[in-house]
């Protein structure tokens, strides 16, 4: 007597238990069960056993009377994993990959430097619209999809570039004002991204200051007579969004002072005027509105120009 039995959740259902008499040989049933991601190897003597012993419909001799209880053997299947820029405007997607069904695959990272204008790259899915299973880039999961996958590019939308005001230059700072995007990407604005440039825009650098969503910052730490620009960027759930356009210069004003001694032909002085001390040591400052140098004697401080040397 043939039995075929199973330990798995199975699809189908078991060939009926053979019978036979004599010596001789049975011809086994075809099999009719199915799993989930693997494809039927033929039967096993053994519980658990991944060696197979006769094959589906093979045949089997009989010696004597007795009970031959047979197992399923189970190949896990090998799908074909590919990818979609789902609209990307720039970049490639991956290379196609191969994962086994019940091991352990690694999802491609986005290798192919994948852009969508106005987007920010967060992962793949296995549905277009992002509704199906996440995987996030370059992540490693047992693979349990019974079925070649395409994988899409999931985007989440990044606010629009906001607009940049008149900034207003003070000593060794700008306040910098700006209008909130359009758009801010479907999510909340959490943040915004002020940048200077003291070479028109060729290079900038971020101000760093606390998290803010108000549309004003007063940008410090600026150096007097240099002409700065400025550009604000808002940020979402997903990123960080365009840059608005670079403002126009602004340049921090104020006075800039230095002290020293040295001859009295050259800059800057030392001096007698008389009295004591015999000599007084003067300072210089330099107006940057006015691009006026002044001069103020010993430790007394002339504000109005006295004392001053043009």
């Amino acid at each position: 007597m043939v039995c075929e039995r199973w330990n798995r959740k199975l699809g189908g259902s078991a060939p009926s238990v053979q019978s036979g008499s004599g010596v001789g040989s049975l011809t086994l049933s075809a099999n009719t069960l199915s799993l989930s991601g693997y494809a039927f190897s033929g039967w096993a003597t053994s519980n658990g056993s991944t060696t197979v012993a006769y094959a589906d419909q093979g045949s089997v001799s009989i010696t004597s009377n007795t009970t031959l209880n047979l197992y399923p053997v189970w190949t896990a299947n090998t799908y074909t994993v590919t990818y979609d820029g789902n609209s990307n405007t720039s970049g490639s997607v991956p290379s196609a990959g191969s994962a086994t069904y019940g091991s352990s695959f690694t999802v491609s990272a986005n290798s192919g430097s994948l852009v969508r204008s106005g987007y920010s790259f967060s992962g793949w899915n296995t549905v277009a619209n992002g509704s199906g299973t996440s995987f996030a880039a370059g992540s490693s999961s047992t693979w349990s999809i019974a079925s070649n996958t395409t994988l899409y590019a999931v985007w989440g939308a990044l606010p629009g570039a906001p607009t940049i005001g008149t900034p207003t230059a003070g000593s060794s700072q700008v306040t910098v004002t700006w209008t909130a995007p359009a758009s801010n990407g479907g999510s909340a604005i959490t943040d915004y991204v002020v940048e200077y440039s003291s070479d028109a825009g060729s290079t900038w650098t971020t101000f760093s200051d606390a998290v803010s969503t108000t549309t004003s910052s007063i940008v410090t730490g600026l150096t007097n007579g240099i002409a700065y620009k400025f550009r604000v960027s808002a940020k979402n759930a997903n990123g960080t969004g365009s840059a608005s356009s670079a403002s126009v210069s602004r340049t921090p004003t104020g006075i800039t002072s230095a002290c020293s001694t040295g001859a009295l032909s050259g800059d800057p002085y030392q001096v007698d005027i008389g009295g004591s001390p015999s000599n007084e040591v003067c300072s210089k400052a330099f107006d940057n509105n006015t691009s006026t140098k002044f001069i103020n004697w010993g430790g007394t401080s002339q504000s109005n120009g006295t004392n001053s040397a043009g």
